[in-house]
């Protein structure tokens, strides 16, 4: 399939978002953008290609992208993407995977929570203020570019008790 690029891509497009543990050199975001456009362009589903895309976000976030519209991702292509993911945390031994951490930005720049940390301090009413979070949970281009820095009471930490 021809390349796409995330930009043309409409808002309602399937996504997958990965958060790196670290932030991403400039020569290692190129390197994501260059491998995962390679596999984007020959990701295919049952034989049938599929239009999807990758972008990273503030050096930190590598999201996958796919136009549902034309064809949907089978289990098997959706491994295939998540090899892809595991084979670049090998290339340049980072953690791209690992869910245990939420990804809050403040006036310091982007730091790593512990999962729990983020829940105690939004269950304590202890949430710094001008602190958002970057909510990995997003399933589409559209609510990701909404969540990428949300608030935590418009994210999935505003469901937690």
């Amino acid at each position: 399939m021809p390349t796409t690029s995330f930009d043309t891509l409409s808002n309602d497009a399937r996504i997958w978002v990965y958060a790196a543990d670290r932030a991403l050199t400039d020569a290692e975001v190129d390197r994501i953008q260059n491998e995962l456009k390679a596999f984007t362009t020959d990701w295919t589903s049952h034989g049938a290609a599929l239009r999807a895309a990758a972008s990273v976000f503030d050096h930190r976030f590598v999201v996958i992208a796919l136009d549902t519209h034309e064809s949907s991702a089978s289990g098997c292509s959706i491994d295939k993407s998540f090899r892809a993911i595991q084979q670049l945390e090998q290339g340049l031994q980072l953690s791209l995977t690992n869910r245990l951490f939420v990804w809050v930005v403040g006036p310091n720049g982007w730091e790593k929570w512990s999962v729990w940390s983020a829940k105690k301090a939004w269950v304590n009413k202890l949430w710094p203020a001008e602190t958002f979070l970057a909510d990995t949970t997003a399933s589409t281009k559209g609510a990701w570019l909404d969540s990428r820095r949300a608030l935590p009471e418009n994210s999935w930490l505003a469901k937690v008790r």
